[in-house]
């Protein structure tokens, strides 16, 4: 690990930025995301998403319902917002990530939107057994915020970043053991692109997409891409049953 290093990352561009305002469009044309007919029903396969820095369950509805209707079983994660705090929210996903296993038996897929990624990821690197695949939305899992638009916002709160960004690296020392399906894109107007590329962890396979961050919960062609990658996961767990 101590022979990979990461290039200079910079912040999201101000070009980037101002794309995020696409998500106009993404939300005009979701509509018809919807129209795709319904996906053998896989109420085994249950689905816990997690939402991005500073929003909640409400900002998930557009995407679960659009796996409902391809017939997965979708959970959100009922904590109400995410305010990015790793000590108040590790135990409580956890926890809640643990009580949908042992109430059904069989690991769960963690979905997890920037912040929310990051939370998913953590809690399957110290709790393998109780997640079948991650995969994550532009999710920042280099720096934390450092590489984020809200840099500076935390540094105004007294925050060290660059010690926050040694504490994540050592994170990696200890390897997450289950898929991880990590999306990102080269636009993105929030969490530099960079900083979502995962060269320590065996387990993560990148795939961009093109998309502004915040359209990544509203894109129909993000939502496709997830539908794929999904039907993917289910049909290698057939093949190994």
């Amino acid at each position: 690990m101590d022979l990979i290093e990461y290039e200079t990352i910079l912040p999201p561009r101000v070009r980037n930025r101002l794309r995020e305002f696409g998500v106009v469009m993404d939300m005009a044309r979701l509509p018809f995301a919807y129209l795709r007919p319904r996906h053998k029903a896989r109420p085994k396969h249950r689905i816990i998403l997690l939402p991005g820095y500073g929003a909640g369950d409400l900002s998930l509805k557009p995407l679960a319902m659009f796996l409902r209707r391809s017939g997965f079983n979708v959970r959100t994660w009922g904590l109400g917002l995410n305010d990015a705090s790793m000590s108040r929210l590790y135990p409580r996903v956890r926890d809640r990530v643990r009580s949908e296993y042992e109430r059904y038996g069989q690991p769960v897929i963690l979905l997890g939107w920037s912040m929310g990624g990051v939370l998913a990821r953590e809690v399957t690197r110290d709790h393998p057994e109780w997640v079948e695949h991650v995969i994550t939305l532009g999710s920042p899992i280099i720096g934390g915020p450092k590489y984020t638009i809200f840099a500076r916002l935390y540094q105004s709160r007294g925050r060290d970043l660059d010690q926050v960004e040694e504490r994540i690296k050592a994170r990696y020392r200890k390897p997450i053991e289950r898929p991880v399906t990590a999306l990102y894109s080269r636009t993105d107007g929030v969490v530099s692109w960079e900083a979502c590329i995962d060269k320590w962890s065996p387990t993560v396979e990148h795939r961009e997409v093109a998309s502004s961050h915040i359209g990544m919960g509203f894109s129909r062609k993000v939502f496709d891409i997830l539908l794929d990658l999904l039907d993917d996961v289910v049909e290698k767990k057939a093949d190994v049953n």
